[in-house]
């Protein structure tokens, strides 16, 4: 029998608690098993953090998944890709002074505001679908969705259901600040407003939060609501 080929190390240094560093490394690995190598000493803290964290052990699931269908054929070549319509985008926004929350006055300006805002649509959905062959067989990838709130915070939105039939589902949100180090991204409140229902959580270091239990109907019209920490914020007391 053939020995089997030993990797090559991971291309940067790996550390046990470093969440968002273990994921940049993730294609590594799984090219590594897709070649059927042994895996180089250096990968041992890397499994070690795969055994404790569920998020990183879900996502390397799925993308075995995809990668299997891809060199066994079973996904379909598409000969022609739709341009995707970006018509949202170029809607104008009114920007207002000003706004009372909560007996809060919060300056809605661009750079100065606390709060960021992503609203979903009936057009944008279509472009956050994720092909079934990427949804996995357990907790279903649906929606995925990355973009910039204001330009200086970038947010990504993934939607997990259990069947296609579901009710309810798992959002899980990643905030990353520009000017905070990115190992650092904690203390973000996110709010998820889901046909009428209010769902508040608070990102950890790696900037992400998940919320579980979501109706997934009326997905159309939900909103989120981003606050960074109090760097950000300019409010006043209106009594």
């Amino acid at each position: 029998m053939a020995k089997r080929r030993i990797s090559a190390s991971p291309s940067q240094p790996i550390y046990m608690t470093d969440h968002v560093g273990i994921r940049t490394l993730i294609g590594e690995y799984i090219t590594i098993l897709a070649l059927d190598q042994a895996l180089a000493p250096e990968w041992q803290v890397f499994e070690e953090h795969l055994a404790k964290c569920s998020l990183c052990h879900h996502d390397i699931r799925v993308l075995r998944q995809l990668m299997g269908d891809v060199y066994s054929g079973k996904i379909p070549t598409v000969s022609a890709v739709p341009q995707p319509n970006l018509a949202f985008l170029r809607r104008s926004r009114p920007r207002t002074r000003s706004r009372t929350l909560r007996g809060t006055t919060i300056m809605a300006t661009a750079y100065a505001s606390a709060v960021r805002r992503f609203q979903f649509t009936p057009a944008l959905l279509p472009l956050m679908r994720v092909p079934a062959t990427v949804r996995g067989d357990e907790l279903r990838l649906r929606y995925a969705y990355e973009t910039l709130l204001d330009g200086d915070i970038a947010l990504s939105i993934e939607i997990f259901c259990h069947t296609e039939e579901a009710a309810t589902c798992v959002v899980r949100c990643c905030v990353e600040i520009s000017d905070r180090d990115p190992f650092d991204q904690a203390e973000s409140k996110i709010i998820l407003l889901a046909n009428g229902k209010e769902f508040t959580n608070i990102t950890g270091k790696d900037g992400s939060a998940a919320f579980v239990d979501v109706p997934f109907e009326d997905i159309e019209n939900w909103q989120l609501t981003v606050t960074p920490p109090s760097k950000h914020h300019e409010a006043g007391n209106t009594g």
